[in-house]
């Protein structure tokens, strides 16, 4: 049911391990110094992991985690410079001291056991290239991916019905995404300095933009609206007036509605503040 501390400190050529579902704990240095692993398995029922459990595997490249609630201790992937990939089959949130300073990470795989992408869930993971969301999540939580900013793309399953608020916020070098119909809100600041963001598909089922949604998106050009009613909005596409000012400007994007729209779009308090277009 457990494994000691330092119980294999130092077996430099092990290269794989299996931790039966058994074992609840992990103790500290439990495989400090075992410069050949290149992937572990915690596996469900895990609820702690010492001090430097995993520090200097310096050829580990894949983790997998399967353990819904972990007790952390201190630098437990300290030097693991070949960590690049994270697999995570649980709800459960990833504390950012378990990560704090692993900037190689590139990819994020979700299992199909995750409903669910809990706040600040992957907040600040710079590094992150690609992240892999499943059929079956349901909502991505506040800030979830806030801070990516190496993310360049990724596609939301038609399953998630709810995105909270500064979830891609900072997601720099975002170029495409897509958002599912069955979304109603899409929450403040929710896309805000996504600088990279060309164009975005607004389905129908969303009903409200909420303020500062696409603010500072500087790169946005096209928007196109999939619902004959505009839904409520509030500055949800703007810039400062100028450096520093409190005023806001409407960025220069072509928001395209259906044809029959043109002039009921044009005619919204907030929409009218756009060039609106038939598509």
């Amino acid at each position: 049911t457990s494994i000691g501390s330092s119980a294999f400190d130092g077996c430099q050529s092990l290269t794989s391990v299996t931790i039966p579902n058994s074992v609840t704990s992990i103790g500290g240095h439990a495989f400090d110094d075992c410069k050949s692993l290149t992937s572990i398995i915690i596996p469900k029922n895990v609820t702690s992991i010492g001090g430097g459990a995993f520090f200097n595997c310096i050829a580990l490249d894949t983790l997998t985690i399967n353990a819904s609630k972990i007790n952390l201790g201190e630098s437990i992937f300290w030097g693991c410079k070949s960590l690049k990939t994270l697999i995570i089959n649980t709800n459960a949130y990833i504390p950012e001291s378990l990560f704090s300073n692993m900037i190689n990470i590139t990819s994020i795989i979700l299992g199909n056991n995750v409903s669910e992408i809990v706040d600040n869930a992957f907040k600040g993971y710079y590094g992150v290239k690609t992240i892999v969301i499943p059929n079956g999540v349901r909502s991505i939580g506040i800030s979830a991916f806030e801070g990516c900013s190496s993310l360049t793309s990724i596609t939301i399953p038609n399953t998630v019905t709810s995105i909270g608020r500064r979830a891609f916020c900072n997601c720099k070098s975002l170029t495409s995404i897509t958002i599912p119909n069955g979304v109603k809100n899409i929450g403040e600041f929710t896309f805000t300095n996504c600088e990279s963001l060309l164009s975005i598909t607004i389905p129908k089922s969303v009903t409200y933009i909420e303020r500062f949604a696409f603010y500072k998106s500087n790169g946005l050009r096209t928007v196109i609206m999939e619902s004959a009613i505009p839904p409520n909005s509030n500055n949800s596409f703007v810039e400062p007036d100028y450096p520093g000012s409190s005023t806001m400007k409407p960025l220069p994007v072509k928001i395209y509605v259906p044809a029959g729209s043109v002039e009921i779009y044009k005619k919204h308090k907030e929409w009218g503040r756009y060039d609106i277009y038939a598509k």
